[in-house]
């Protein structure tokens, strides 16, 4: 569960560059167990 967390913070700095593109990305990796 400390693996989403750490997925969770690049969302925002992405988001923040306004790559909605890859904040997706990002998101289907926090939903992985991988």
């Amino acid at each position: 569960m400390s693996t989403q967390t750490k997925y969770y913070s690049e969302i925002r700095i992405y988001h923040d560059n306004g790559n909605k593109l890859i904040e997706k990305k990002i998101s289907a990796y926090v939903f992985k167990p991988e």
